[in-house]
């Protein structure tokens, strides 16, 4: 009786390694092809309309969105394919600043300079969206930190690196928190 009972137990014990190996393989697998991430940002997304409070919104925020309703539209009405060209941004830029706006905040990265197109070169693009910016103290757009010592700036083009640093904070050192301005 001993004996069948130490079978048993190593038995039972290969079993629950296999069961273990099968579903750490399973969720390594679900975990490379993203499906957690997708998962989390339902739950998220649930949670933040269950405890959003719309009454509590200022009025005096508005929100441009960049949906696919927005890509749909300018590609129907301008021809235009995304990533839009930088100069279409400027001209947001300056459509907004008429109503005289407190801040523009652009929550996107621009990396890279802008590609040629027909209609327009990716330099002459650059530089429509990098003037409409330079106009304004008010405005904000996205960065990507990176450690000391880590390629710089993406790419970004010559003319949009130049309108921001004018800010003083175009390299910020992760390392050791100052503020690099030359």
């Amino acid at each position: 009786m001993g004996k069948v009972h130490g079978l048993w137990l190593i038995r039972r014990a290969l079993q629950g390694m296999g069961l273990g190996l099968s579903a750490g393989i399973i969720i390594c697998v679900l975990s490379y092809f993203g499906t957690f991430g997708a998962l989390e940002r339902m739950a998220v997304d649930s949670m933040l309309r269950v405890s959003a409070r719309p009454g509590l919104a200022d009025k005096d925020i508005v929100l441009v969105a960049l949906d696919q309703g927005s890509l749909d539209y300018v590609s129907r009405t301008l021809h235009m394919q995304y990533p839009w060209p930088r100069g279409l941004y400027g001209e947001l830029v300056r459509f907004i600043r008429r109503g005289d706006p407190k801040a523009i905040v652009f929550d996107m990265l621009f990396i890279g300079p802008d590609i040629n197109r027909d209609e327009m070169s990716g330099d002459d693009s650059d530089k429509m969206f990098s003037d409409s910016i330079s106009k304004s103290d008010d405005l904000v757009l996205g960065v990507s930190l990176r450690m000391a010592g880590s390629s710089s700036a993406d790419g970004m083009s010559a003319e949009l690196m130049k309108k921001i640093k004018c800010s003083g904070y175009e390299n910020m050192d992760l390392n050791t928190y100052t503020q690099d301005t030359h």
